[in-house]
């Protein structure tokens, strides 16, 4: 007998690139989360990881942003485990490769009073099969799982 998976989502959010519209983002996707009964500390890592994504594009895509960009954060359940998207689409290309890179090499904890590192490795740490990608009509998708938390 074949075992159904039940799928949930996606659920999209939209955003502009600022930083006061972080909390109204994490509370949007924790109350979806916990609307589709995910492990409470799955939940608040999700929360976490979108956080740490959407801030550290916020932070550093000045370089490269355009001035109408929308990022966009995706979560969904297949089975038990969780999806998360988040998409970029004036990150260039060679962003790509160089976090690729930098998450292989995050392999340790970055020191307590590091400036940077902290939200790849907790990417690393949080999701499995991380994925980084780009597309000319979609800029930079970054995307991974958590397995077995969602009821």
């Amino acid at each position: 007998m074949r075992r159904l998976l039940l799928s949930k989502g996606p659920q999209e959010y939209r955003c502009a690139p600022d930083r006061a519209l972080l909390g109204g983002l994490r509370s949007s996707v924790r109350d979806q989360l916990e609307a589709w009964d995910v492990d409470i500390r799955a939940t608040s890592k999700i929360v976490l990881v979108v956080d740490e994504m959407v801030g550290n594009s916020i932070d550093h895509g000045g370089g490269y942003r355009g001035a109408s960009t929308e990022l966009m954060v995706a979560v969904a359940v297949i089975g038990t485990d969780v999806e998360v998207s988040f998409v970029d689409p004036d990150a260039p290309e060679s962003l790509v490769s160089e976090l690729r890179e930098q998450l292989a090499n995050a392999t340790e904890p970055p020191p307590l009073d590091a400036e940077r590192g902290r939200g790849l490795y907790l990417i690393g740490s949080t999701l499995e099969d991380v994925l980084f990608a780009w597309e000319q009509d979609r800029g930079m998708t970054i995307s991974g799982k958590m397995r077995g938390v969602a009821g």
